[in-house]
């Protein structure tokens, strides 16, 4: 389940109405997540969590399904790219934005570095070095496991 902070401001938030369904029939996904660019948006201070759905119906395609964004900045037309995560399953979503609303509030994001985004441009590949939160979570859970 999402946890979102109330030290978080929230714009939009329909993910609540998804995120219990682990199997979507097409109707729900064409009423409730397909061209949805926008399920939820929430920020705390300068950092900007974003989760739409990309795409279309074909989940075979690369660019189809849930698009995850953390960036820092006034707005996405000129901000810094933190993280930027794809998914085809809703069932992680909810526990890897829980991880990184964490990350932010522990200021975690506070001395990274991002990809500098001008004019809203997101038509690039993920670079390499948006693997921060996974690192971060792969040693969380190696350090649990001793």
């Amino acid at each position: 389940m999402l946890k979102i902070p109330t030290d978080w401001i929230i714009e939009k938030n329909e993910f609540s109405k998804i995120e219990d369904m682990n199997e979507i029939s097409k109707k729900e996904m064409d009423t409730k997540i397909t061209y949805q660019k926008n399920i939820l948006s929430i920020h705390k201070g300068l950092y900007h969590i974003n989760l739409g759905w990309h795409g279309s119906d074909k989940f075979s395609l690369k660019t189809t399904g849930f698009k995850f964004i953390l960036f820092k900045g006034k707005e996405w037309e000129n901000c810094e790219l933190l993280e930027l995560l794809r998914r085809n399953s809703i069932i992680d979503l909810p526990n890897t934005i829980n991880k990184i609303i964490k990350l932010v509030s522990d200021g975690f994001y506070d001395d990274k570095t991002g990809l500098t985004i001008h004019d809203g441009n997101d038509s690039f590949i993920a670079p390499k070095f948006m693997h921060s939160v996974r690192d971060h979570l792969n040693k969380e859970i190696d350090n649990n496991n001793k």
